[in-house]
């Protein structure tokens, strides 16, 4: 019970965007653009050859793992980045799921990079 609440839980929950948030791009990328579409093609290649951000993800497993707060993980990247960015974040022991999010502008879905 929390806060005069009658449920034995609280459903706190919180949503984080991978990209720039949990992990950034390379440093010294002048396109990001130009850098996706030479990964593109290998997606583990370039999860991985993204920069984990340190104290977000701190905050995050803290947050998952002994808090019990619900989260959900968003991303512009491909839905074929999705479980490559599930793998990700397990092995920085952070397990919870990803889910792709679509840009929508001018009603037209954008390809990544467009925004």
């Amino acid at each position: 019970m929390q806060g005069n609440d009658l449920a034995p839980y609280a459903p706190i929950q919180q949503a984080v965007l991978f990209e720039g948030v949990l992990a950034s791009y390379p440093t010294g990328v002048k396109s990001v653009r130009n850098w996706f579409a030479s990964k593109a093609k290998d997606m583990p290649t370039l999860i991985n050859t993204m920069k984990p951000n340190e104290l977000p993800l701190k905050s995050l497993n803290d947050s998952i793992n002994r808090r019990g707060i619900g989260t959900l993980v968003y991303t512009l990247m491909p839905v074929e980045a999705v479980p490559e960015i599930e793998h990700w974040l397990i092995r920085k022991g952070v397990s919870t799921s990803v889910e792709q999010i679509t840009v929508i502008t001018g009603g037209v879905p954008a390809k990544y990079g467009d925004a």
